[in-house]
């Protein structure tokens, strides 16, 4: 804060007008404000023509609707206003070059790339700047002449400065755009203040998850899997560092996919509800289900696919998805440990005479959610300093935030044994073997024996 004062003022209160709310600023963090004196009752003594630097904490809201978002544009006006001029279309963003570092992305926070997730091009989240300061003080010479008896009566000066953006004279042609979301703008500042105090503005995002999923069955099998029997998927689920996992859960779901000879894709599966397939064709397809050990089972269960399952397994779920979600061996992990999850899927053998061709891969998809701590967070918040003011949006805080995780994976399922057969018989020892009982006639001896 800069005072152009002639002379000192004595500030009780400082209040942050942010867009995610005021943010007052607490009287602690004030009586630590650098180049700033402490008030007779309270409070800070700004200099005249000086300057103080305040540094606080502040909670951040967890739901990025508390946080206004920034509907402006290039010169203040709301996009699309009548009579304020036209905004450029497909106008190129000017930036410094530091996409990513800087803050930017071109894209609006609901913008996809088609397919219902997330753009690569949007960084996500939300800008939360202050654009103005409220601040309650009273000069101090007409404080020591209250205190002198001078003056009967002390009133409280309430200061709001609120930044104004100018207006752009229409009918000029301009780019609208995030101001926050530009490098340029988001370090402006007056001369006076350095860029080691960093950007006016931050970017918001939701909690993360830390944690890494490795898959540790796919480099054993080279992303197959075998017909006939029960194939078991192992992933290795690590914390990061700076969190701790508590109720570790996770949900399966699978998409099958035929290739034929031809080159046409059917997702069998899917389709299975949508016509009216016989009973042989759904079974000579063969779809892959999720499968679980169950020992109690003294007969075959039947799979809504028209074959049997191995005795001592039942179908998961719809065998597609596993519905409900399941809880990790462990459920609780520190940082830097470890936990193992796996599943189950099986594909009945082939019938050789009747076997297509078709090539068969399954898709499975492990979406994993869990409540993350993160304890140097709340280390910080345990040291001598007060702790940070909650701001709007933010009445039920706790250490716990939910989070979730994607991991894809496939396999490709193939038979457990090939064998491949000559056109004809060149030799008279087609299997290799050169003893006299393995002797075959040529194609072209006529002899019946």
């Amino acid at each position: 804060i800069k005072s152009n004062l002639d002379y000192a003022v004595h500030v009780n209160v400082v209040t942050l007008l942010s867009m995610a709310g005021p943010i007052t600023v607490p009287p602690s963090a004030l009586l630590r404000a650098r180049n700033a004196s402490e008030g007779s009752d309270g409070g800070i003594i700004i200099q005249a023509q000086s300057s103080i630097y305040i540094s606080t904490q502040i909670h951040v809201p967890k739901d990025l609707g508390a946080i206004a978002s920034d509907v402006s544009g290039n010169g203040g006006e709301a996009q699309g206003t009548p009579g304020k001029g036209s905004f450029a279309k497909s106008a190129r963003p000017r930036t410094a070059g530091m996409t990513s570092a800087g803050g930017v992305r071109f894209l609006s926070e609901m913008s996809t790339d088609g397919s219902g997730q997330w753009s690569t091009h949007c960084l996500g989240g939300k800008p939360l700047r202050c654009d103005g300061l409220q601040l309650k003080c009273t000069p101090v010479h007409v404080e020591k002449a209250a205190a002198n008896g001078a003056v009967e009566r002390i009133n409280m000066i309430d200061v709001t400065i609120v930044h104004k953006k100018p207006k752009t004279q229409a009918p000029m042609k301009r780019t609208p755009f995030e101001e926050d979301n530009y490098v340029s703008s988001a370090w402006l500042r007056p001369n006076h203040l350095p860029f080691e105090l960093g950007p006016r503005c931050l970017r918001v995002l939701s909690p993360m998850s830390q944690m890494v999923i490795t898959d540790l069955t796919n480099p054993a099998t080279r992303g197959k899997a075998m017909e006939g029997t029960v194939n078991r998927v192992l992933l290795k689920l690590e914390a990061g560092q700076k969190e701790k996992c508590h109720d570790i859960k996770y949900k399966i779901n699978c998409t099958t996919t035929l290739v034929s000879i031809d080159g046409t894709t059917t997702n069998p599966a899917t389709d299975i509800d949508d016509d009216n397939r016989d009973r042989e064709t759904i079974k000579e397809q063969r779809i892959p289900v999720l499968v679980a050990s169950d020992e109690t089972m003294q007969d075959n269960e039947k799979s809504r696919y028209e074959y049997d399952l191995p005795r001592g397994w039942k179908l998961v779920g719809s065998g597609q998805s596993s519905n409900d979600e399941m809880t990790a061996e462990r459920a609780n992990l520190d940082p830097g440990e470890t936990s193992y999850i796996y599943f189950d899927i099986y594909r009945p053998p082939a019938v050789i005479t009747e076997d297509g061709g078709d090539i068969c891969q399954t898709d499975f998809d492990v979406s994993i959610s869990y409540k993350q701590s993160r304890p140097f967070a709340q280390g910080r918040q345990k040291s001598r300093q007060s702790p940070p003011t909650p701001i709007k949006g933010d009445e039920e805080f706790d250490f716990y935030d939910k989070v979730f995780l994607e991991h894809s994976a496939s396999v490709t399922w193939t038979s457990p044994l090939s064998a491949d057969f000559s056109g004809g018989m060149k030799k008279g020892y087609p299997s290799g073997s050169s003893h006299p009982s393995n002797q075959c006639p040529p194609e072209n001896d006529q002899t019946n024996d």
